[in-house]
């Protein structure tokens, strides 16, 4: 299936603004309450991890949809607005979350911990966390509790993402019909690593990007037939 070009249908918006979803924002907040369910274990309700592959899905969707109607509506697509959104949207919120969880937990991690803790934090910011904490699994590795940072790691799995699709998807759309049978063999391929890895290395498939990107590509597909068919999922 092609993405159509079609002209700027965002009026006095900016291009590749996309809009305002407040249905995506409806189905993070239920992603963010499934995660929260979880950590409190909340009887009654299995799953709340799914909410971090719901956020993956988003995160696709709509990252994809803002490349891909920047380039229609310009004919080109800015690098430097792209990665400044990125950077002022998510950099305040992240060295907030660092700066309070350091306040917090210095007084009351033991030394073996707060070493730990505090060799994270430039993982966290860079963004690395996810490579960070699939190298410390082992038999000497800290307690999930003791890693005030470690939600970190979806952040950078995201993050990478925006490194490396963002290049991607612009070289896809140079052959509009190629879009989404490419992106659907990429999502495959991903889904296809991760089931062959899961056995040989189980960490390795839940913190790194190759064995999560069919996430973030289920998002991309999904915005790729939105944009195609001139309307918003």
């Amino acid at each position: 299936m092609a993405v159509r070009e079609q002209g700027n249908q965002s009026g006095s918006k900016p291009a590749g603004g996309g809009g305002y979803f407040a249905h995506v924002d409806g189905l993070r907040t239920i992603a963010v309450l499934g995660v929260l369910w979880a950590h409190f274990h909340v009887p009654g309700l299995p799953g709340g991890f799914l909410g971090v592959d719901v956020f993956f899905v988003i995160s696709g969707y709509l990252i994809t949809r803002l490349i891909i109607k920047e380039k229609l509506a310009t004919g080109g697509f800015s690098y430097r607005r792209f990665y400044l959104r990125r950077v002022r949207r998510l950099l305040p919120a992240a060295l907030a979350t660092i700066a309070l969880s350091l306040a917090a937990f210095f007084p009351i991690l033991g030394e073996k911990d707060l070493i730990s803790f505090l060799r994270s934090i430039p993982f966290a910011i860079l963004p690395l966390a996810n490579v960070n904490y699939y190298l410390e699994v082992g038999y000497f590795d800290t307690a999930a509790a003791f890693k005030p940072l470690l939600h970190f790691w979806s952040l950078s799995v995201e993050e990478q993402f925006y490194f490396i699709w963002p290049t991607a998807l612009l070289m896809l759309l140079a052959f509009p019909r190629a879009v989404l049978p490419v992106t659907l063999a990429l999502l495959a391929a991903s889904v296809i690593a991760a089931q062959l890895w899961f056995d040989i290395d189980a960490s390795a498939t839940y913190y790194l990007l190759p064995f999560r990107a069919f996430e973030l590509l289920i998002g991309a597909a999904l915005a790729m037939v939105s944009v195609s068919h001139g309307e918003r999922l």
